[in-house]
């Protein structure tokens, strides 16, 4: 690779990730889970960097003359970190410097020189001196990979350095925005994006730059991918919540610990390359929870929409959440009448023990015929997890409802459609006169009419208004008021509080299967009720 740390200094490609100080790496390392001392931290670095395991970017040093000077840890072999020392405080020190990038694999470096052993075998001499060779190879082995740890690494390193400035904003952002630090422009001393300094982002260039080639790039990526899934040996343990995690903002990314941190810096680093590749070839890699899914992917494209995607939206935030069954709008219930919306409101708030806007459950009442209702359902259908339909199939509401079917607004399942009327079809003609004297006993009135006479004028009155009939408990009120059947002013919200009593009386009572067969509202509210 023709890229290295001096062209990377000189380009000041550390703007969007500055080079951190050991004790700034010990910060980070203690958050993403890593062991380590503070006391005796430089001394274990400088080991570190002797054995090759973790060497520093640059050092900030001193020439022969005296001056300030920086030797870049790639260009020169080990020293003694001593010769590298610099007056600090009274003493002299040195002052090394690393890339957060190096945080993705100084776990390794810490621990694989490392290995776990009973005590009791660590004390007996005799059992500990029978360490067979195949323990010894494999052991060998380890210390072997220790030691060119931070060569193996080096490559996708320098890739990181060099691409930060350009994605970087993206990967320190939010769902739809990037996060930049700026810099003072170099002539006006106003604070910009320098991005907007240099020359053109060319990505073909860039990649002729590092001496790569579009598969070793694809190949790193895959390999920073894994890493994140799959480090030390164990999962990640958010890799289930994965999208969802990626979708958060950095900042609350950064609150992570232990490893579950460690996983997001790979995350980040192959979301860099995933980006740069997407504007080489036009192609975009899998994200890393899709490198071990082996189906053929169709159910991402089934729920998001499209698939694969650039980036997450908040659309896309809205599927997770649902998939998650975390979406705060569970269910949407849209009924066209006033007694609908009463009754639906009552019994769900009497079954969920908590108001609606807890259960995450609302209702609302349609008003408005042809396009404008049509209008608001395709609206609608994005806010909730379940759009819940409840109408009367008279008019045009069976054809309407049908083409919104038809474009996946409305579903078979989560749609009730009366053939008359709401009241007809979950009660019966003597139920809603009883209902009704009892509102007319409350008021010391007394109700003549019967179930036989109800059904009697209203079906003569139904063949005569057809389509403009009134519905059923309309016209049981209506008809109450008549000085004949004895003058009793009952109102639609009074009947519709003696429906949803009725309801919960039947749930309280009798199998919940029993009363659905008689009561589909009461079907579709129990249903509600599973789902929240």
């Amino acid at each position: 690779m023709g890229y290295g740390f001096r062209r990377a200094h000189e380009a000041d490609a550390f703007d969007q990730f500055p080079l951190i100080t050991p004790s700034k790496l010990h910060s980070e390392a203690r958050d993403r889970g890593i062991r380590c001392s503070l006391s005796t931290f430089v001394e274990e670095l400088e080991r570190l960097d002797r054995e090759g395991a973790f060497r520093p970017v640059l050092f900030e040093a001193v020439d022969a003359g005296g001056a300030d000077t920086i030797v870049f840890r790639d260009e020169q072999g080990y020293v003694p970190w001593s010769e590298y020392a610099v007056p600090e405080w009274g003493r002299d020190a040195p002052h090394p410097y690393y890339s957060p990038w190096q945080l993705l694999y100084f776990n390794d470096a810490v621990e694989l020189p490392n290995v776990s052993v009973q005590i009791e075998w660590l004390l007996d001499d005799e059992r500990r001196a029978t360490l067979g060779p195949n323990w010894r190879t494999i052991l060998s082995r380890q210390l072997e990979r220790w030691r060119r740890l931070d060569r193996e690494w080096r490559d996708v390193l320098l890739v990181l350095i060099r691409l930060q400035g350009w994605y970087g904003p993206s990967v320190k952002g939010t769902l739809l925005k990037s996060t930049v630090t700026l810099v003072p422009h170099p002539e006006s001393g106003e604070y910009v994006d320098p991005r907007d300094l240099g020359p053109p982002f060319d990505p073909h260039k860039v990649l002729e730059e590092l001496g790569l080639t579009q598969e070793a790039l694809k190949a790193m990526h895959q390999r920073l991918a894994v890493h994140g899934m799959m480090m030390d040996g164990g999962d990640d343990p958010l890799r289930y919540w994965h999208i969802l995690f990626r979708m958060a903002p950095a900042k609350l990314r950064a609150k992570l610990r232990g490893r579950a941190r460690r996983a997001q810096d790979a995350y980040d680093a192959a979301e860099m390359l995933r980006r740069f590749y997407f504007e080489l070839t036009g192609e975009l890699l899998p994200n890393p929870d899709e490198i071990f899914d082996i189906s053929d992917k169709s159910w991402r494209k089934r729920l998001f929409g499209r698939w694969p995607t650039f980036r997450y939206t908040r659309a896309d935030l809205a599927v997770e959440l649902r998939r998650r069954d975390l979406h705060p709008h569970q269910v949407h219930i849209v009924v066209e009448g006033d007694t609908e919306e009463i009754v639906c409101r009552r019994v769900l708030k009497e079954l969920g023990g908590m108001p609606l806007n807890d259960m995450g459950v609302s209702v609302e009442r349609l008003f408005g015929v042809g396009n404008v209702r049509r209008e608001r359902l395709r609206a609608l259908k994005a806010f909730p997890r379940f759009l819940v339909f409840v109408a009367d199939r008279e008019g045009d509401m069976a054809r309407e409802v049908e083409a919104l079917k038809r474009e996946g607004v409305l579903t078979d399942e989560a749609t009730y459609l009366w053939d008359t009327s709401f009241e007809a079809a979950n009660f019966t003609d003597e139920e809603l006169v009883a209902m009704i004297v009892a509102i007319s006993a409350d008021r010391g009135a007394t109700l003549t009419l019967d179930a036989a006479t109800l059904r009697t004028l209203y079906d003569a009155r139904r063949s005569k208004a057809g389509r403009d009939a009134k519905g059923l408990a309309t016209f049981a009120l209506d008809l109450a008021q008549r000085a004949e059947y004895g003058s009793v002013n009952a109102s639609k919200t009074e009947l519709a509080d003696r429906m949803a009593a009725l309801i919960l009386d039947d749930l309280r009572q009798h199998d919940a299967e029993e009363v659905s067969a008689r009561r589909p509202i009461a079907s579709m509210l129990i249903s509600v009720f599973r789902v929240t």
